[in-house]
């Protein structure tokens, strides 16, 4: 009697695990295709739209968020500089959240290709933003003295 209530009860709770599956997992389709519009925009002054993505990105475990950055890196070579600059950006914050400290290198690379698509831009709000960001992402290595420099760029350029 003991075994069967024992074998009820696993086979019960086998069921019951099987039929609330979807409570456990993120949703894994990501909106592509529309953040390539978002990051691509010129428009897009206050970088509400970087915002809305990384934000979302954060909240993502780290194999949604790598296939995420990878569909959106097959679009680099068509891209916008705007875009191209954004997505580093993006991708130097997710290394820097995935990979800390051993990522530091190539946050540095990524912030650096950024900075240099910003300035071909010419756009001074993008440049500003950027080189905010890059700043800030030092400082969370402890390079303070790279940090200040970057947010003091940051602040003449506006």
């Amino acid at each position: 009697m003991v075994r069967f209530k024992t074998l009820y009860l696993l086979v019960l709770l086998f069921a019951l695990l099987q039929t609330n599956l979807p409570a456990f997992t993120q949703t894994t389709s990501l909106p592509v295709a529309e953040w390539v519009k978002k990051l691509n925009a010129e428009k897009d002054r206050d970088n509400e739209n970087f915002r809305t993505i990384d934000k979302k990105l954060y909240y993502s475990d780290s194999m949604v968020t790598s296939n995420a950055l990878t569909e959106l890196e097959k679009r680099l070579p068509s891209a916008s500089l705007f875009f191209k600059a954004r997505f580093r950006c993006l991708k130097a914050t997710q290394q820097f959240k995935f990979n800390f400290p051993k990522g530091e290198p190539e946050v540095k690379e990524l912030f650096d290709a950024a900075l240099k698509e910003a300035y071909q831009t010419g756009d001074t709000n993008l440049i500003s933003w950027v080189s905010w960001r890059y700043g800030v992402q030092m400082y969370g290595y402890k390079e303070i003295e790279m940090g200040a420099t970057y947010c003091l760029k940051a602040l003449t350029c506006l």
